[in-house]
């Protein structure tokens, strides 16, 4: 009888480690799957991305981004790791301009939005000077010193500029300097020119980086277009794509209810957790948040929301590799802050229409809400911008589609004026002109021009 009881609890045993071993397997830790809102310690990931990193020589500029160069998380991990290594003295510059700065040898960083000193670098700044704010931040690499390294934290919006003094050299930085001189990346990369040190400045608010009308001209760019990462299939066949993607919001995935509508795939567990597919292509989560007061810092949060989008599987690999913060937006009637996120292919930024945004149910190509301490809702794009490409009949090869804009500013700008003036006085300065992709409906093929936003309204010109 004993020897009986005991073989019992040895197979319920087994049977046990059978089935945590096959939930491992399956799902890997449980732990890891349902993320939202833990508590998250240590801040040792690249907080934001900037939108692009620009090698400034002085007369032009090369956009590193474009080539997805090895160098860039180097970069960055590297300016971020010495900012926080050390209790920064921050100071303001009265007696230099920004057009100045670009006459200089060194490298920009340039973000979507002005941040806060604590949201760029990381929580736990002293307080005088975690609130200060910029967009971009210049490395002065002119001054041939092995003892200390300029930074500048430019804020155009107050046009103001700080600066604090690293004390080391920015080995990276400064090797890719001298790489450049070396290896001719001008050869390879486009040519660019800062409108606060040319004669565009009187039509441009702040600085922008744009293509002159010198050998850039004409612009040759990749065509895109835009693919689907769920295939379409019958609904059992989506399901199954989108395992891979809702799973890591639910505590126990098999236990999830799943309801299909003519348009889209809802999954949910207790209410708690809502994961809605739309077939038009986008994912969205929202997660019941708690009623407790907000407690975290504008750089908690920021540090949050990036340690999500880092590690989310909800989240394909490209878009994640794609996107840059392009807006923080905070309610105080709800107490939500709303993280959007612009989009970027090979250097130009991605630019989605109204008519496509509407469709999409979006306003960005991803957007993240956190509230009561936790992230409670997301949602992003489930398309792909990939190379347009063609097939072609001599040696049977696919090849990539190539286009040229031949369009200069000068003309763009005149377009601009010559439909809006009155009385010979311009209402406005641009507030953005760059080269983009656009796309103004998902059925068409998306077009590159010189995208304009002046007096709130998106003009495009080819």
């Amino acid at each position: 009888m004993r020897k009986n009881i005991i073989k019992i609890v040895l197979l319920g045993v087994l049977i046990i480690l059978c089935l945590w071993q096959t939930s491992i397997l399956w799902l890997g830790n449980m732990s890891s799957h349902n993320f939202l809102g833990q508590k998250q310690t240590g801040y040792n990931i690249t907080v934001v991305q900037p939108k692009a990193i620009w090698l400034n020589i002085g007369d032009f500029a090369y956009n590193i981004n474009e080539k997805n160069d090895e160098y860039i998380e180097a970069l960055i991990i590297e300016l971020m790791s010495r900012l926080r290594a050390q209790e920064l003295k921050v100071d303001p510059v009265q007696d230099l301009a920004y057009s100045q700065l670009l006459g200089r040898k060194g490298m920009i960083y340039e973000y979507g939005t002005s941040l806060t000193l604590e949201e760029l670098i990381g929580p736990g700044l002293a307080k005088n000077v975690s609130s200060i704010k910029g967009n971009e931040i210049f490395i002065d690499l002119s001054e041939q010193s092995s003892q200390y390294t300029n930074v500048y934290l430019i804020d155009e919006e107050e046009e103001k500029i700080y600066r604090t003094v690293l004390k080391k050299k920015l080995e990276i930085h400064e090797s890719t300097l001298r790489r450049f001189n070396e290896n001719s990346l001008s050869d390879v990369l486009l040519q660019y020119q800062a409108s606060s040190t040319s004669n565009q400045s009187e039509f441009i608010k702040g600085n922008v980086f744009y293509l002159p009308n010198n050998q850039s001209m004409p612009i040759r760019y990749d065509e895109i277009q835009l693919e689907p990462v769920i295939k379409v299939g019958d609904q059992k066949e989506v399901e199954t794509a989108l395992e891979s993607y809702v799973n890591t919001f639910f505590t126990n995935p098999f236990l999830k209810q799943v309801n299909t509508t003519s348009s889209s795939i809802v999954f949910s567990e207790d209410i708690q957790t809502i994961v809605r597919y739309s077939e038009a292509g986008t994912l969205e989560f929202k997660k019941t948040s708690t009623t407790s007061p907000n407690k975290l810092t504008k750089g908690e949060k920021m540090f949050m929301v990036s340690q999500f989008i880092e590690e989310c599987k909800g989240i394909p690999e490209h878009l994640r590799q794609s996107i840059y913060l392009d807006e923080i937006i905070e309610n105080s009637t709800t107490g939500e802050t709303r993280y959007r996120y612009g989009y970027k292919y090979n250097g130009f930024d991605v630019i989605f229409g109204e008519k496509v945004k509407e469709e999409l149910e979006i306003e960005a190509p991803l957007e993240i809400t956190v509230k009561n301490n936790q992230i409670v809702q997301g949602k992003w794009i489930m398309l792909k911008v990939m190379a347009r490409t063609e097939q072609k009949k001599i040696h049977n090869s696919v090849i990539e589609v190539q286009g040229e804009l031949t369009t200069d500013i000068n003309t763009v700008i005149n377009k601009v004026y010559d439909q809006d003036t009155s009385d010979g006085y311009r209402k406005e300065l641009m507030t953005y002109l760059e080269c983009a992709y656009v796309i103004t409906d998902l059925r068409s093929k998306p077009r590159f021009n010189w995208a304009v936003l002046y007096d709130n309204q998106w003009l495009y010109y080819e």
